[in-house]
C-alpha cells in the first residue's frame, strides 16, 4: 500500500527492541538459519536515536501523523516533518524493520533496556574452569585440576535479567562447558528463552548420546569446535590429549549428520600458521558451516605459545600474502567482518560492554572473553543486574575507540594495539604516557573504576 500520514506503522512482528544511548538494537525473537549464509543469517539491525523513537511509537495503534506529534513533543531540538517521517517509514519498510497498514494492528514486539545506559545483547558464559585438556595456549589456564564453576541458580537469575533487558544470544564455554554437572539443563533452559545459543567446546565429549540430547534445540543452536591443524600429531600435542583429534573429527561428523550448524576455530602459532589452508579444507569436507582462525593471545598459558612475530619485511609479506589468498579463495566460508561491522569498529570498538560481556566461573563480569580483570565491573553473585550496568563510567568505556593512527600517531606499539581495546589497555599499563588514552579522554573515567589485581582473571600471573 502507498504510505501516507494516515497509515499505521508497525514494528516487524516478534522484534526484540533494545534501547541504548545510541538509539536501539533490533533483533528477531525467532532466528531462521540459512546454510548459505551461516553466522550472519539471524536478523539484527540498529537505528539512531531519532529512528529508535519513531519505531518505538510504531505499535500499530498510531497513525504516522500522531507519531510525528508525539515525537516532536520529546525534544524541541529534534523535530520532524511529515515528508521526513514518510521517507523514514518507507526506508524502514524496505529494510524490513517495520510494516505499514491502512488500519490499526496489534503489536507483537517487546521493548527493553534504557536510553541512558548500555545493557548487553550477547553474553559469553564460562560455566567452569575445569577442562579435560591442558592446552598450551589457554588464555585462562584451564586444566583437569580446576574446580570453580557457576551455580545454575545464580546463572538463571543473571540470565533472566539479561533476557528481560533485551539479551538475545548466550554462548556457553569454559574450560570445557560439557564438564559442568548441569550442562544439559542449562542448554535446555537457555534454548527456551533466547534467540540463539552457542556452545564452544573442544568436542571431546560431544559424541553420539550428547548430540542426540541436543537435537530438540537444533534450530537455535550453533556449536564452535576447536581444531588446530590437519595434522593429528600437532593437534593432540597442542591440546595435551592423545586422542583429541579423532574425537573432534567424530564430533564434527555427528553434527553434520544431524544437520547442526557449527564453526571450526583454529588457534594459530608460529608452528601451525601454514597449516591453515589444509585445516580449512578438512573442516569444509566434514560439513562445517564456517571457519575462523586467530593468533594465540599472550595471556595465561598463551604467553608460552606465541603467534608469529615477523620483523623481516620479505618474511612478513610471505605471511600476509598467504593469509590474503586464503580469504579470497575461501570467501564465504572463512568468517570475516561485514561492511557494517568494519564501519562500527572504525567508529568505536568491537562492542565490549555495550554489546557483549563475559561471565567468569566465579561470577566475575569481564568486558571481553580475553580481557584481564583490570578493573571492577561486578559479580553476579554479589550485585543485582541494574546496579552492575547502570554506571556512567561503563557507558563511557563502551564508547572507547580502539587504538589507531588517529590517536596513536607513530607510536611504536601501534602494531600490537591497533584495533583492539584489550591490547591497548594492556600496553597502556606498561608505558608511562599512552597517547591513545590521553586523546580519547579515557584516563579519568578509567581511574573511577576500581582497579583490581593485575592478572589474567582466574589464571596464572603473566610471566610466571
Amino acid at each position: 500500500m502507498k504510505i501516507n500520514l494516515d497509515s499505521y506503522p508497525l514494528l516487524r512482528p516478534r522484534t526484540i527492541f533494545q534501547r541504548t544511548p545510541d538509539g536501539a538494537r533490533l533483533n528477531l525473537r525467532d532466528i531462521v538459519q540459512d546454510k548459505n549464509k551461516p553466522w550472519k543469517s539471524y536478523f539484527t539491525n540498529s537505528v539512531n536515536m531519532d529512528g529508535a523513537r519513531l519505531l518505538e511509537f510504531s505499535d500499530g495503534s498510531r497513525k504516522i501523523r500522531d507519531i510525528i506529534t508525539e515525537f516532536n513533543g520529546i525534544d524541541s531540538a529534534s523535530q520532524i516533518d511529515g515528508e521526513t517521517a514518510l521517507k523514514f517509514f518507507e526506508k524502514a519498510g524496505e529494510q524490513d524493520l517495520a510494516q505499514v497498514h491502512d488500519s490499526p494492528r496489534t503489536a507483537e514486539s517487546s521493548f527493553h533496556g534504557e536510553y541512558g545506559y548500555f545493557f548487553p545483547a550477547h553474553v559469553t558464559v564460562e560455566l567452569t574452569d575445569k577442562c579435560n585438556y591442558f592446552c598450551k595456549h589457554c588464555y585462562r589456564s584451564s586444566a583437569p585440576s580446576r574446580s570453580t564453576q557457576l551455580s545454575f541458580d545464580a546463572l538463571k537469575s543473571f540470565l533472566g535479567d539479561f533476557h528481560g533487558h533485551g539479551g538475545v544470544v548466550v554462548e556457553l564455554t569454559g574450560g570445557e562447558p560439557m564438564l559442568h554437572p548441569d550442562f544439559f539443563e542449562i542448554v535446555k533452559w537457555c534454548n527456551e528463552r533466547f534467540s540463539l545459543v552457542g556452545v564452544l567446546t573442544n568436542g571431546y565429549y560431544l559424541q553420539e548420546e550428547e548430540v542426540r540430547k541436543q537435537l530438540p534445540y537444533r534450530e537455535h543452536m550453533i556449536f564452535n569446535l576447536s581444531l588446530d591443524s590437519h595434522r593429528e600429531d600437532y593437534h593432540d600435542n597442542f591440546r595435551g590429549m592423545k586422542d583429541a583429534y579423532k574425537r573432534t573429527l567424530n564430533a564434527m561428523r555427528l553434527l553434520s549428520e544431524n544437520k547442526f550448524f557449527y564453526r571450526v576455530s583454529m588457534s594459530v602459532t608460529a608452528d601451525n600458521f601454514f597449516d591453515i589452508e589444509e585445516t580449512v579444507k578438512l573442516a569444509r569436507s566434514m560439513g562445517a558451516s564456517a571457519f575462523t582462525f586467530n593468533p594465540v593471545f599472550d595471556v595465561g598459558r598463551g604467553r608460552n605459545a606465541p603467534a608469529p612475530r615477523i620483523t623481516d619485511p620479505e618474511e612478513a609479506k610471505k605471511y600476509l600474502d598467504y593469509e590474503a589468498g586464503l580469504y579470497k579463495k575461501y570467501s564465504g566460508f572463512l568468517s570475516t567482518l561485514d561492511e557494517t561491522q568494519e564501519a562500527a569498529l572504525k567508529r568505536s570498538n568491537c562492542g565490549l560492554l555495550s554489546k557483549t560481556v563475559t561471565i567468569s566461573p566465579d561470577g566475575t563480569i569481564r568486558a571481553c572473553v580475553m580481557f584481564d580483570n583490570v578493573f571492577e565491573i561486578g559479580n553476579i553473585n554479589e550485585r543485582d543486574y541494574k546496579s552492575i550496568f547502570r554506571r556512567k563510567e561503563l557507558t563511557a568505556f563502551s564508547k572507547l575507540p580502539a587504538p589507531r593512527e588517529e590517536f596513536c600517531g607513530d607510536c611504536p606499539h601501534l602494531g600490537y594495539c591497533k584495533g583492539c581495546v584489550l591490547r591497548g589497555l594492556k600496553k597502556a599499563s606498561e608505558v608511562s604516557d599512552c597517547r591513545w588514552l590521553e586523546k580519547t579522554g579515557m584516563k579519568e573515567p578509567l581511574q573511577k573504576l576500581k582497579v583490581t589485581e593485575k592478572k589474567c582473571h582466574n589464571s596464572m600471573e603473566p610471566g610466571v
